[in-house]
């Protein structure tokens, strides 16, 4: 059985804005399957929401990552960006979210080596 839902049905589940669904979906960065004028299969939605790969994560979020104010990451994003992860870009979007997997990745390139201590072979 395919369960289905509206645009703003499927926005509440997924904690976003029906315009950010709606913008993820023309994407393609959502895989939305539209069943007669309005409704939404969930199947590839609910799927999509619990792969870890794609879970988005906010500035709060974002925030306690890096230890950092959401203040701080606020400003950040428009003045330091090379101070964050990359940014999810939603078409015609102000949102601003990181993809969980992306910013894994960026801590885990930032992670120093312990420096060890060089021996004095004498």
């Amino acid at each position: 059985m395919t369960t289905t839902l509206n645009i703003e049905q499927a926005a509440s589940l997924l904690h976003c804005h029906p315009d950010t669904l709606r913008g993820l979906a023309a994407s393609g960065e959502v895989p939305a399957a539209k069943i007669g004028r309005a409704a939404v299969d969930m199947t590839p939605l609910i799927d999509w929401q619990t792969n870890s790969a794609l879970q988005t994560l906010g500035i709060t979020e974002i925030a306690a990552i890096l230890r950092k104010s959401p203040k701080t990451v606020r400003e950040d994003v428009s003045r330091r960006p090379e101070a964050l992860p990359p940014r999810l870009i939603i078409p015609n979007s102000r949102l601003v979210v990181w993809r969980m997997k992306e910013v894994e990745e960026w801590l885990d390139a930032r992670v120093q080596k312990p420096l060890g201590r060089k021996r004095n072979n004498t």
